[in-house]
């Protein structure tokens, strides 16, 4: 059992409210993602400073869990119980990741094979002592401790065949995430900001019907201010630079802003 499923367990037990919630929710999952009008609309309906609001600004589709535990600073049980709330209400579309057992077992004979191509007979040997380092067995070894191993397999490796192994690992991520996530190129960031530019052309056509042509002014220092270029705004940037938007309107303007963004 994860810890997840953990948590999850104790919410059964403790949190009568949401007993009914977890008949159907997807314990494997561990990304979720909200739309942007819907993200609107709690942004409108709900205090900002609370969790509530905080981690549903964040489910992108990419961050995890862990990941908003760390931006966040929040518990695992304090991550699950605002995200409990948000699929109550039917705001959230879930991805599921593999398990992490599964993973193991399939990344475990790929680097023995892998290692054995790179090292040749004294691969067991390098492999070995590796699991020596750990203190552990095979048998024994956990999802978290892989990126350890590596570690200690690279250390008995020549500089050259380090450098190797570590761009077999690089390229095996794609089903095995051993650290944090790579940063994503340019061409990924351009091309997960496309999903935005509707949502933005849709949101300038709406302010300068409202302030004129100053509109491209407003938004383009709201940009600025924000420290992004239009076309690489993200999806948890966007509730910032709307409210940099506001920022720099009347306040009756402001709050026309916050009455119709939603229906972008």
């Amino acid at each position: 059992m994860t810890e997840t499923e953990k948590i999850i367990t104790a919410f059964r037990k403790y949190d009568p409210w949401v007993v009914k919630i977890l008949a159907t929710f997807p314990q494997k999952m561990d990304r979720f993602q909200i739309d942007n009008k819907v993200l609107f609309r709690i942004l409108n309906q709900y205090a900002k400073g609370s969790h509530f609001v905080k981690v549903a600004c964040l489910l992108d589709g990419e961050t995890s869990i862990a990941d908003l535990m760390n931006e966040l600073r929040m518990s695992e049980f304090e991550v699950l119980q605002q995200i409990l709330r948000l699929y109550s209400k039917k705001y959230l579309e879930a991805f599921q990741v593999a398990d992490e057992n599964e993973l193991i077992d399939t990344f475990m004979p790929s680097l023995k094979a892998f290692l054995g191509k790179l090292v040749g007979p004294i691969a067991p040997v390098v492999m070995q002592d590796a699991f020596s380092k750990l203190e552990i067995t095979p048998e024994q070894l956990v999802y978290k401790q892989i990126r350890e191993l590596i570690q200690h397999i690279s250390n008995q490796l020549d500089s050259a065949d380090a450098i190797k192994l570590k761009h077999w690992v690089i390229d095996y991520r794609d089903g095995l995430i051993l650290s944090e996530k790579p940063k994503k190129t340019q061409e990924q960031k351009v091309a997960g900001s496309k999903k935005m530019q509707p949502l933005i052309q849709n949101f300038k056509s709406r302010l300068e019907a409202l302030i004129g042509p100053i509109a491209d002014i407003v938004i383009q220092d709201a940009f600025t201010k924000l420290g992004v270029q239009e076309d690489l705004i993200t999806h948890k940037q966007i509730p910032e630079w709307v409210s940099m938007v506001a920022q720099q309107l009347e306040p009756n303007d402001a709050a026309k802003i916050k009455s119709w963004v939603q229906e972008l």
